[in-house]
């Protein structure tokens, strides 16, 4: 009985060590992230993880919730779409996910990737994974230019605080306003 039970026991510990490996080299392949200083490389490792690419299992589907719960949390917290960098990102995640998950796409769906991935040939591997690559790189594309329109806004309504004071300064040196717009701008 004590046999069988040590038996049973390092059968567990070896299960539970070869997960644990499988757990750290899975690990291993996003530490380079935590080494970057490169905001884009964090970017694209959000999309390609929101797409499915960097799950263990390929089309994975449990990281859209987590992603919407995060996104929840910041807005609970009064974050908000407009501001900063976090819900960008977020929502640009989702969408990728979105976009390699949509079921239109037939077999080019990551989502179905993991169930029909030994009946697939290479081709169709290939097709479906650089269809994912695409809509990432799509996304990364869009979320930098979001972000760029975003930094134009602001320094639009500088330039437009800037020329209005102008245009009350000459107003209050006696200037016409119509020709005090005019040269202000």
């Amino acid at each position: 009985r004590n046999r069988v039970r040590r038996k049973l026991d390092e059968r567990a510990a070896r299960r539970e060590a070869r997960a644990e490996a499988k757990l750290r080299e899975a690990a291993a392949a996003f530490a380079y992230l935590g080494a970057s200083k490169s905001g884009t490389a964090c970017e694209r490792f959000a999309l390609r993880l929101g797409a499915g690419l960097e799950s263990t299992i390929i089309g994975d589907l449990t990281i859209n919730r987590q992603l919407l719960d995060l996104r929840e949390e910041g807005l609970a917290a009064g974050s908000t779409p407009r501001r900063g960098r976090l819900l960008p990102l977020l929502d640009a995640t989702r969408a990728a996910g979105r976009k390699t998950r949509d079921e239109t796409l037939g077999d080019l769906s990551i989502a179905r990737f993991a169930s029909k991935q030994a009946s697939f040939t290479a081709a169709e591997r290939a097709a479906v994974l650089e269809h994912a690559r695409s809509v990432v790189e799509a996304e990364h594309v869009a979320l930098g230019a979001e972000r760029a329109a975003r930094r134009a806004a602001r320094t639009i309504e500088k330039l437009r605080a800037n020329a209005a004071r102008r245009v009350m300064a000459a107003v209050a040196r006696g200037a016409p306003e119509r020709r005090a717009r005019a040269t202000a701008n």
